[in-house]
């Protein structure tokens, strides 16, 4: 879940985001799986920056082709 980065205070962690996951809300865990939250895109930047995290943005679906 995204939301653990903030436990990643020293920004160890890089964090790679599938294109799709940046056209709409998205569903995710808060910290525990026992509940769903839903983030928007622009939001998503806003956590991850705020937790020293620069995401890189890749599509990812021509590799999910290759699998299939």
């Amino acid at each position: 879940t995204p939301y653990a980065l903030i436990k990643d205070i020293e920004a160890n962690i890089n964090v790679i985001l599938h294109a799709e996951v940046m056209v709409g809300k998205t569903a995710i865990f808060p910290l525990t799986n026992d509940r769903t939250t839903a983030i928007s895109p622009s939001d998503l930047l806003k956590l991850l920056e705020a937790t020293g995290h620069y995401p890189m943005v890749i599509d990812l679906s021509q590799a999910t082709d290759v699998l299939n």
